[in-house]
């Protein structure tokens, strides 16, 4: 979907783009008018590009979830200042 114009002082000027896992342009939409398309994606393909990257493939959704619901409980959400440099 392209966004374009102005909302809330911010301006959007469209030219979505779809790329496949290895970084090949899938589809491109209009700068500087709405648009709305569709790509379509090899899941196969993703899923062996995904097993290939060790950040992607070591990743544990369920702890993400609860580590992030624990910051957010705790009202900590900015950076920790220790003091050291």
């Amino acid at each position: 979907m392209g966004r374009v114009g102005f909302e809330d002082g911010l301006g959007f000027w469209g030219g979505s783009v779809v790329f496949d896992p290895h970084g090949e342009l899938v589809a491109r939409g209009p700068f500087h008018e709405e648009a709305l398309f569709i790509a379509e994606l090899d899941l196969h393909q993703l899923q062996r590009a995904r097993a290939r990257l060790p950040l992607l493939r070591d990743e544990r959704p369920e702890l993400v979830h609860r580590e992030l619901k624990r910051i957010r409980k705790s009202g900590n959400h900015g950076p920790v200042n220790t003091g050291k440099r």
